[in-house]
């Protein structure tokens, strides 16, 4: 619950309280309660109905509507910590449309609660600078969804436990996209990847891989393509420049041309006859 309510005690102190407890008519009083929580505002036979404010001996202060002795209706919740949320509350809970911040990152979600989690439509800021809009339930995000993240990459498609799961299109900030299907976050069923260079590959996947080809990605440019087949070497088709294959597919050719790179110190292999390699650990230029 986003407020205690087990005090309804012995020994409460009311205050500018001149009418009957079983009166029927609304009360404004101030009452303090065994615990320290301190309540201000309208009651109707011993219980916070219409409108109020409770300071909580947490340091938690709501002011809005109140049912039954419970927060209901329209209000704003402030945590000690700098949190606060503003909207719909129901026994207690963000219930309805709300809109929460949270102090010490800055992450902010304006949308449809349900029990004190996110349920329905929303929109959530985060304060890396990624953002979602789109489908909640219990808290993940589930349903339809778009994501977009700071540095220009976007997914919009089906959500599962808080995962892509299901259709939908990732695309990169490059202008590469995937387009198909998914599971737990990674490119797994049929899809198609569309690279900005012209080509691309309709097929299985399975755990964002390839079923039957390998992909590798320039360590110059970022750029992914196709692995050759019975080939050391490959030219990027968007920066140009000669990788050479990971070092599982290497023969001993390579191993009597390999150095240190210079950036992160991991061994690198120079295609042959070429003064130029992209080390596969830090994407360090190396030249020979």
């Amino acid at each position: 619950n986003n407020s205690n309510n087990s005090n309804r005690e012995n020994n409460i102190s009311v205050q500018n309280n001149n009418q009957p407890e079983n009166n029927d008519e609304i009360i404004n009083r101030k009452i303090n309660y065994p615990n320290g929580d301190i309540f201000e505002g309208e009651t109707k036979n011993g219980l916070r109905v219409g409108l109020g404010r409770c300071r909580y001996s947490d340091g938690r202060i709501y002011f809005g509507g109140w049912e039954n002795d419970q927060q209901s209706g329209s209000g704003t919740l402030e945590f000690p910590n700098g949190d606060k949320y503003e909207g719909k509350f129901l026994n207690n809970q963000f219930h309805g449309i709300g809109f929460f911040q949270k102090a010490n990152n800055g992450d902010k979600y304006e949308g449809e609660w349900k029990d004190g989690l996110y349920h329905g439509q929303g929109l959530k800021s985060y304060a890396n600078g990624n953002l979602y809009q789109g489908e909640w339930r219990d808290g993940l995000r589930k349903g339809r969804g778009l994501f977009l993240w700071k540095n220009g990459d976007s997914y919009e498609g089906n959500w599962k436990n808080g995962q892509r799961n299901g259709f939908g299109i990732f695309k990169w900030a490059n202008g590469d996209y995937y387009e198909g299907e998914w599971g737990d976050g990674l490119k797994h069923g049929n899809g198609t990847i569309f690279w900005n260079y012209g080509e691309s590959y309709k097929g299985e996947w399975k755990n964002d891989k390839a079923k039957d080809r390998a992909i590798m990605k320039c360590g110059f440019c970022s750029a992914q393509f196709f692995e050759p087949i019975n080939l050391l070497t490959i030219q990027c088709k968007v920066c140009e420049v000669t990788l050479a294959l990971p070092p599982k597919q290497r023969g001993e050719d390579y191993q009597k041309n390999s150095h240190r790179c210079v950036d992160c110190d991991a061994q690198i292999y120079f295609p042959i006859g070429n003064k130029l390699c992209v080390c596969d650990k830090c994407g360090g230029v190396n030249r020979i």
